[in-house]
């Protein structure tokens, strides 16, 4: 109870210059964490559908994952390249997917050319 009078009186104290420039910088990290939400939303991986070698874009583009791709144990960098030659990456936290997908991507990955038809 007392902190929280403490902190306002503090904050009554702080010159009205600096008040408005923390208030402008919060605004601007609200304005970027908006604008990188609707990026994430509108990226062409977005709700894309992998099959094998063959990836299905949201948009109903085909795309093929590129042989650059990484696959670690803490994150997976998945690139793609369209029929356009269009090249779209996207990185993949453990936490983004079920466990169990995220690791048949990864084994998907590191084993990409030892498959024929054998289904992950």
């Amino acid at each position: 109870m007392f902190l929280g009078a403490g902190i306002s009186v503090m904050c009554l104290a702080i010159p009205w210059l600096w008040k408005i420039a923390g208030g402008l910088v919060l605004t601007g990290f609200a304005i970027q964490a908006i604008r990188q939400q609707m990026a994430i939303a509108q990226h062409p991986l977005n709700h894309s559908m992998l099959n094998y070698e063959q990836v299905t874009l949201s948009s109903g583009e085909i795309a093929t994952i590129s042989p650059q791709s990484l696959s670690h144990r803490f994150f997976i960098i998945l690139k793609v390249v369209t029929v356009a030659q269009r090249r779209y990456q996207l990185v993949i936290l453990p936490d983004a997917m079920p466990a169990e997908a995220f690791r048949q991507l990864r084994v998907r990955l590191k084993h990409r050319y030892s498959y024929h038809s054998q289904d992950f």
